[in-house]
């Protein structure tokens, strides 16, 4: 009897070692640019996202974003990180208090959530990212000192 418990055991433990590496199983995902689907992010005055990997918009994300060439977000924050590569166009990145940042394509860039800054896209051409964020990406506007409102 101890030998025929110790050997359905030693099954049960193969059988659920067996559906774990089965549900584990790594796979290749590629993506052609034409099988993106771009949506227009609401009130965003034309900045398009196409998600390659969960949901911009509801939680952790990869995606391409387009920004609009002379498009420009004055300060703000997001509740997340955000980390970007630049694809194309110029990308204008400053903390507050800081120097603006230039970022051409192969530029990368990790903003910390909580950070006060300003972002966009330089005149001239589109900008491409591909960005990514362990939660819902969003933009909270910074309220203007009153000093600075004169």
């Amino acid at each position: 009897m101890k030998n025929r418990s110790m050997w359905l055991l030693i099954a049960f433990v193969a059988s659920a070692s067996a559906g774990l590496a089965w549900a584990a199983k790594k796979e290749i995902v590629t993506m052609a640019p034409e099988d993106l689907k771009w949506i227009e992010v609401p009130k965003s005055g034309g900045v398009q996202v196409a998600n390659v990997s969960g949901d911009v918009m509801k939680g952790a994300y990869a995606a391409f974003a387009k920004i609009p060439a002379g498009q420009m977000h004055p300060m703000h924050t997001h509740s997340k990180d955000t980390k970007a590569v630049v694809m194309s166009g110029t990308f204008l990145l400053t903390a507050e208090g800081g120097v603006e940042k230039r970022l051409g394509p192969g530029s990368y860039f990790d903003v910390p959530g909580g950070l006060k800054h300003t972002s966009g896209c330089a005149a001239g051409a589109p900008c491409l990212l591909f960005q990514e964020g362990p939660g819902a990406f969003d933009m909270k506007p910074v309220e203007a000192k009153a000093a600075d409102k004169k």
